[in-house]
This record gives structure tokens, sequence and C-alpha cells, in this order.
């Protein structure tokens, strides 16, 4: 508004859910001058506006009806890393529509700027973004007090075991229905932990891999003596909001979820996050523990329990890092050498040789590393420090 006061630049922010669409309103509301007029374009919160200086729209809602907004000048899409890199999409649907009415320059916020398989939102076969404008590292924030650490227990006891469960290609994380079995019989060693580990906590939240888990495990809990609910994709908008609001009131210790929660969702006195759902996607992972992080009167750190090996696996919250799609290479399948014969032997994973017959490796028991006390942050782990005699 201050470089283009004479175009009047209307702004369309856009979000995934109501929470966040009432987040996000909340805290422009604070910004703007007041000769700007803020709105809603969302039917889960009751309100379409699309006469507004700022458009605050839920994509679900805003999707089919670009030809409503008028003139607008910024477009900017909240968790962006919901945007496939296809092309295809909601968002993309709408913004093309919109393109046809009006120019404008569309920004994107996230947390986590790559896809689910680590690919950086400038990669793919027709990116909306063409590069990072602005980064704020984790640690800055962690210096300046606007985030909350994540620390971990001295030992995790339960430790599931996800051996010999397949990713799946279209989601590029294990398969559900089989690891949803598998996280299931871990439960009640999930609960019996964390009642002992977290007992000082005063607000958790546990992510589970389906809503069979999710409902099963705040079953267990409350049966432990534990005030836990389920709030799910699946669950009610108003029956979802009254439990949201008792856990914020505290009439709730606990929410359990499977993906409902995980960008987004906003109640800063969370002290414990409970991790039942072993995943390979870094977006998943950082989302999920950032639930955690906000800061809170009183509030020093979050505890976070890892049931699994994400944390060895996939590393620091604040160490994640994107990366560039791999290419197609054409130097052929990678094979191995015959120490015996010299010959190229594929695949390169083979036993043994098949021109001579040399055995070329013993193949190794699989060892189940389960979870680990791996760093959850960068600052956890201690620097090695090499000593010499001068």
């Amino acid at each position: 508004w201050e470089y283009w006061p004479e175009d009047h630049p209307r702004t369309l922010v856009i979000v995934p859910s109501k929470e966040l669409a009432q987040q996000n309103a909340d805290k422009l509301a604070r910004l703007l001058p007041d000769h700007l007029h803020l709105g809603y374009y969302s039917a889960s919160v009751g309100q379409k506006n699309p006469d507004a200086d700022v458009i605050v729209a839920t994509i679900g809602s805003i999707a089919n009806h670009a030809h409503v907004l008028g003139n607008i000048k910024i477009v900017i899409i909240d968790e962006c890393h919901l945007l496939n890199t296809n092309g295809t999409g909601q968002y993309r649907k709408l913004l093309n529509e919109l393109a046809t009415y009006c120019k404008f320059r569309t920004i994107g916020l996230t947390a986590t700027p790559f896809r689910g398989n680590g690919i950086w939102l400038t990669d793919g076969i027709d990116p909306l973004f063409t590069g990072i404008a602005h980064e704020v590292k984790m640690q800055t924030l962690l210096d300046a007090g606007h985030l909350a650490p994540m620390v971990r227990p001295v030992d995790i006891l339960t430790r599931m075991d996800v051996s010999g469960i397949e990713i799946s290609a279209s989601t590029h994380d294990y398969n559900l229905h089989t690891l949803s079995e598998r996280v299931s019989q871990y439960l009640p060693a999930v609960v019996a932990e964390t009642l002992q580990v977290a007992v000082d906590r005063k607000k958790w939240i546990a992510f589970t891999p389906t809503v069979e888990n999710a409902t099963a495990l705040s079953a267990l809990f409350n049966l432990s003596g534990v005030r836990c609910a389920v709030v799910t994709g699946e669950t009610p908008k108003v029956e979802r909001e009254f439990l949201i609001e008792q856990f914020r009131s505290g009439q709730l210790r606990c929410l359990v979820t499977v993906l409902a929660l995980a960008t987004g969702f906003d109640v800063p006195d969370v002290d414990c996050v409970v991790w039942v759902r072993p995943t390979v996607s870094p977006v998943l992972y950082v989302q999920g523990a950032g639930r955690g992080m906000r800061t809170s009167p009183g509030k020093t750190d979050c505890l976070w329990l890892d049931f699994s090996d994400t944390t060895e696996r996939l590393g620091p919250l604040d160490a994640i890092r994107g990366r560039s799609k791999r290419k197609p290479t054409k130097s052929g399948a990678p094979f191995a050498i015959c120490d015996e014969c010299g010959s190229q032997v594929r695949p390169a994973s083979a036993l043994v040789c098949p021109e001579c017959g040399y055995q070329l490796r013993v193949e190794e028991e699989k060892q189940f590393s389960g979870a680990s006390n791996s760093a959850v942050m960068l600052h956890q782990i201690a620097p090695k420090i090499r000593r010499y005699e001068v």
C-alpha cells in the first residue's frame, strides 16, 4: 500500500482451512491501516465478501469463483507447500482463471518449501514459484524467542519396527494400510510410556497414520485417565470446533489427529508432541513438530516423543532442506566389478558373479534400528573435538 497508493492494490490471501483463515485475519486486522477493509471469502467461516481490500479465502470456497474477485494485485498463498508442482490442482485453477481478469503477483509462505518427497517447490513439471525470495532460519527465530525448542527425553523404550513396509509411489511415504496395522501393535506401550515420561506436561498433541489408529490411541488414553479426543478430516465441523475449543481451554489434555492438525494448527501452549506416525516425509515431520514450537507465557520448550525412527532418519528439524529433482541419466544400470574375472555384474547388489561363480559379498542380516535418541535440534548435537599432542 505504501508503494502503490494510487493503484489501491487489493490483496487475496489463500489458506487451506477455516482455522488458518481466522488466524490470518486476526493477525492482519492488527497490522492493516484503518482505512483498509478486511473480509472473508469462506463458506466454513460463514462470510463471503469479495469486495474487501484484503480478502482471506479458503481454497475450497474460492477455487471456482475467480470471476467475483475483481481487480487483484497481490495473491498470498499460506502453506504453499500444498501446491502441486505439475501445474494442476485447485490453486492453479484459481490463479489461471484470475489471470484472465487482472495482472497480479503471487507470493507463497511456508515453513517447508518442498513437497512431501523433499523436492523444492521451484522444481517439477510446471512449478508456480521460480525461487525463494526470503528465508528466515529456524535458529534465528529460536534465538529471537519466536519459537520454543523441542527437547527429547533421555531414552525412549518403545520402538516401532517399520522394516519391510513399502514406500508408496503416489504418496512418497509408507504404505498406509500396512503401516496402520504395524503401529496398532505398539499403541498400549506408547500410552504407558507417554503417561510416565510426559507426566508434567499440560497439553499433548499426538499424530497417527490413520483414523483407526487415532481412535484406538484416544480410547487407551481415556482408559488411563487422560481426557483425550480425536480430530481428523472426517470430524464434523461443529464437533471439530467444539473439541478444539475444549483443548484450548484445558478441558482436554490431549488431541489425537492424523493430518488435520499437522498444518497451521495454532495452540501455543502445546508442550508435548507424541509422534506415533513413522514417516519418510520431511514435510510431515517438520509441520507436525511445528505444532509444539509456538511460544506461550511460562512455556520454555516442548517435549518431543518420537516412538519411531523418524528423527534418526530425517535428522534435526532445523537442518531439514529440500532437494532438486533427480534427472534421469543415460549411464544405464549400476554394476559391480568381479574381483576374480573382471566382469561387470548386474545388478550391483548381486552376491555371486554369474560368469565365474566368484562370491562377491556375503548377505548381511538386516538390523532394525528403531527409535533412537538422535538430536531433534542442531544445538543438541555435541561437537566432535579431536585433540593432538603438540
